[in-house]
């Protein structure tokens, strides 16, 4: 045999057409050779590994990652030969069992099915005293506690180094 016959036709004219293919890797290569395209331009397109855009052309699904890392694959893959995703992943499921699993939690309750009551956009005053009301409530004490003081003489106006208030009141 001759080195010509050994080695395949791959040019675009010789490559099987994509509506014929009946598998997902079959389509997927016959759509990649049909636009002229290497898995090297696949690889850089798809931002995936030569060995794995390889191992999904030749049907290894054991060198495949599984669950929705598979089908993001094919997904991305079907994207850049422009080929429908979801008729890419319907042909995965078929092959492989590799479905989207609608697993919703029984645990897990939509915020649709609570009623939500109006929110008011006003202000809502906070419980408890603010800061500033303390503070008016200690001068306010300590004003009480220096006047009975003084009124009961205790303490005088000196005491405090306010003597000269009392002049005021001598003015008057």
């Amino acid at each position: 045999m001759s080195s010509q016959q050994e080695m395949p036709d791959l040019t675009r004219e010789s490559a099987p057409q994509p509506e014929l293919a009946d598998s997902l890797s079959g389509l997927l290569h016959a759509t990649r050779l049909r636009k002229n395209l290497s898995i090297d331009d696949i690889a850089n397109a798809t931002k995936y590994s030569k060995w794995q855009l390889q191992a999904l052309e030749d049907k290894n699904w054991d060198a495949l990652p599984q669950g929705f890392i598979l089908r993001a694959i094919v997904r991305k893959y079907a994207e850049v030969l422009e080929i429908e995703p979801d008729v890419a992943l319907e042909l995965l499921s078929r092959e492989t069992g590799n479905k989207v699993k609608n697993s919703v939690s029984k645990n897990l309750v939509s915020s649709l099915d609570y009623k939500m009551s109006p929110t008011t956009t006003a202000k809502t005053k906070a419980r408890g005293f603010s800061i500033a009301t303390v503070i008016w409530l200690l001068v306010l004490i300590v004003v009480v506690v220096l006047g009975v003081a003084l009124w009961q003489g205790s303490i005088t106006l000196e005491d405090l180094n306010l003597g000269f208030v009392r002049n005021w009141f001598d003015a008057v």
